[in-house]
């Protein structure tokens, strides 16, 4: 499985909503997000100041050119308190700019006092600005981000909802609150693929720190306090949003990051290094005992695996055979002479010898448990050894011992379609460096059954899981596959937890991306069924996309056959105002389209680009080479692999998303315009 990691925005390809955009740190975010490309939806009260931040970005991005995408900025305003309001404004985002990708919260209120000096109004004053409106901001948003697996919502709290501070209870109980609701949202839709983390900034050089910026004295201390020897700018707290919703960011989920200057830092230290003096930091159990890091105790020279024992009042580790200064020949038992002429069977002792890993180390890599407690480069050096060495489990010892099959299913739905191919190889592969075998089953007719129905073959024992590449969205399979291991490939079931998907909303970006840079305005998408999963996650992304990239879309559902993509086609030539370029879902709808494009005697790429978003070798042999998206199969497949395993033993249910290697195919399908 690659890595998740979500692409860098694409000038005006992405449409960013930015709430109280017309104060100090929400301008220096509208600002530095219209900078790096975003198209900025800034939503604040202030309707005078906002018409002068968005008059700004206007200026700033030079001379509009109305053809090629919206404004820069555009302000909208709104009460982030009230529902109704932020529906609105919603609306009128997704009408004039498309789907926003970004959400950024900071709109924000403060005061001081005593919490029994603090009306009711003031406190609903507090807490429904800081914390209301993000809930109601992000369930706006939200479901569109769910639905197209792709998004990014970037909290503005503070330090003062994460450690509290004098006089302030109203704000520090609503920043707290949405620290607290950011990480619950990352957790609940970061297998959704869209990505939540909160940003605390400290004492920032804006308005709301009019109570101390303008007192020299207290400015002085503060300053002489701070690590950082000054308090920040608002130009600094929108460049850490600006790392947070780019792809360098792309493993943070959940994330509080601190943005001030070090002083919560310093407040850490100051509590942690008052320890007890009859506590130490070997043996104790005080602030300054941090477990085997911090103790006394020589370096383990082996791998930080979970056989390594570290004595925190002992002195030196106690390891496994690896990490000990004994020979591996000390603690392997003598092996019995080979028989002349024939090789013995690699074990998992073999391995661990060559490797210099303890057997049980081996065991887990190959069985697949989890390998944070194994370094990568020894996780890896296991797998390249095992395979050089023609390490196979015993699959007999292994059924016996799990009561289980060592077998999978795969149900797919087209055989003919080269695409499974690439997919069935990754899956083949990862099985049998797993220790299982795939059995390939072939959807027989067009009327494809519930997933359901497969499930006797692991109610009678014939295989351990099912992979499942034949789920549609209609109420027949919305029942899923209760009980049995199993999950879905490249198409999202009906309950999350079980899906094992490509990123084709990157995909798509990839394809707009490449004909709107040659100038095309008018595009079309020829795809399979509205059914198909991953048929819908195109169209919806295609739709986001060209709407805040001001194209026109025209989407044509057809069969997945030559058929279809002829059928599709004709329609698409008798339409009086033709799109110029045209991505197709699949190969066989892909010759389709060719044949339906000779008979009509529109040359390809001169009157029509075109685009495929299946990879296959046969593209290049074309009379006419076909562009290609190719997408992650034989990753898809291997990650399907490893998410059964885990739901075969017992693991959490999670969703995965393949994002990687994904790239653009160049060929010579694809030219600029026509004039």
């Amino acid at each position: 499985m690659s890595t998740p990691a979500a692409p860098a925005a694409a000038a005006g390809s992405r449409v960013a909503v930015v709430t109280g955009a017309a104060g100090g740190i929400g301008a220096a975010i509208c600002r530095r997000l219209a900078a790096d490309g975003f198209v900025v939806a800034c939503l604040d009260l202030r309707e005078a100041d906002l018409a002068g931040l968005t008059a700004e970005l206007a200026t700033s991005a030079g001379p509009a050119d109305p053809g090629a995408r919206p404004a820069r900025a555009r302000g909208y305003a709104a009460d982030v308190r009230d529902p109704a309001s932020v529906h609105r404004a919603a609306s009128r985002i997704r009408q004039e700019l498309g789907e926003p990708w970004l959400l950024v919260n900071a709109a924000g209120v403060f005061s001081i006092g005593l919490l029994p000096d603090t009306d009711e109004q003031e406190w609903d004053r507090i807490v429904d600005t800081n914390l209301k409106g993000p809930f109601l901001t992000c369930r706006e948003f939200l479901p569109a981000m769910i639905e197209a697996h792709d998004g990014c919502i970037v909290n503005v709290a503070s330090t003062a909802g994460v450690r509290g501070g004098r006089r302030r209870a109203a704000y520090c109980a609503s920043k707290g609150g949405l620290v607290l609701l950011t990480r619950s949202l990352a957790i609940d839709h970061g297998p959704d693929g869209v990505r939540v983390n909160c940003l605390c900034p400290g004492l920032i050089d804006t308005e709301m720190a009019d109570w101390i910026r303008h007192d020299t004295a207290a400015m002085a201390q503060f300053s002489a306090g701070a690590p950082a020897g000054r308090i920040g700018s608002p130009a600094e707290i929108a460049a850490a949003v600006a790392f947070l919703a780019s792809a360098d960011a792309s493993y943070l989920h959940g994330a509080v990051v601190m943005a001030d200057g070090g002083v919560t830092a310093l407040a850490s230290h100051r509590v942690s290094s008052k320890v007890p003096k009859d506590q130490g930091t070997s043996g104790g159990t005080g602030p300054a005992t941090t477990g085997p890091a911090t103790t006394a105790c020589p370096a383990t020279t082996g791998p930080a695996t979970p056989d390594t024992i570290v004595s925190a009042t002992t002195g030196p580790a106690t390891t496994g055979p690896a990490t000990t200064g004994r020979t591996a020949a000390s603690v392997r038992p003598a092996d019995k002479p080979a028989s002349p002429g024939r090789r013995r069977a690699s074990r998992l002792v073999d391995i661990a010898e060559a490797v210099g890993v303890h057997t049980s180390t081996v065991s887990r890599v190959l069985n697949g448990d989890p390998a944070q407690s194994v370094r990568p480069e020894i996780y890896e050096q296991i797998l390249m050894t095992a395979r050089q060495q023609g390490y196979r489990p015993n699959a007999l010892a292994r059924a016996l011992k799990r009561r289980r099959t060592g077998a999978f299913a795969f149900v797919i739905p087209l055989l003919r379609n080269p695409i499974w191919v690439s997919l069935q190889r990754g899956a083949l592969q990862r099985a049998a460096e797993r220790g299982y075998v795939v059995m390939i089953m072939e959807e027989p007719t067009d009327d494809q059954k519930p997933p359901e129905s497969y499930r006797y073959l692991v109610d009678e024992s014939r295989a351990d899981g099912l992979l499942i590449a034949t789920s549609l969205r209609i109420g027949d399979h919305a029942g899923g596959v209760p009980v049995a291991p199993h999950v879905y490939v490249n198409r999202r079931g009906p309950h999350r937890g079980n899906n094992v998907v490509m990123d084709e909303p990157g995909a798509v970006r990839l394809f707009i991306d490449h004909v709107a840079g040659l100038g095309h305005r008018s595009v079309c998408l020829i795809d399979g069924s509205a059914e198909v999963d991953t048929v819908h996650r195109r169209v919806l992304a295609a739709k986001r996309i060209c709407a805040g990239r001001g194209i026109r879309l025209t989407v044509l559902h057809a069969a997945a056959t030559e058929e279809g993509g002829w059928d599709a086609a004709g329609k698409l030539l008798r339409a009086a105002d033709r799109p110029t370029a045209c991505g197709v879902g699949s190969l066989n709808q892909l010759f389709g389209v060719m044949a339906a494009l000779r008979a009509e005697g529109v040359p390809v790429p001169e009157a029509m680009s075109l685009v495929s978003f299946d990879e296959d070798e046969c593209l290049a042999f074309l009379d006419v080479p076909v562009t290609s998206v190719a997408m992650p199969l034989a990753e898809l497949g291997s990650a399907a692999v490893d998410a059964l395993i885990a739901r075969v033993e017992g693991d959490p249910e999670r969703d995965v998303l393949v994002r990687e290697p994904m790239r653009l195919v160049h060929r010579d399908s694809v030219a600029s315009r026509p004039a």
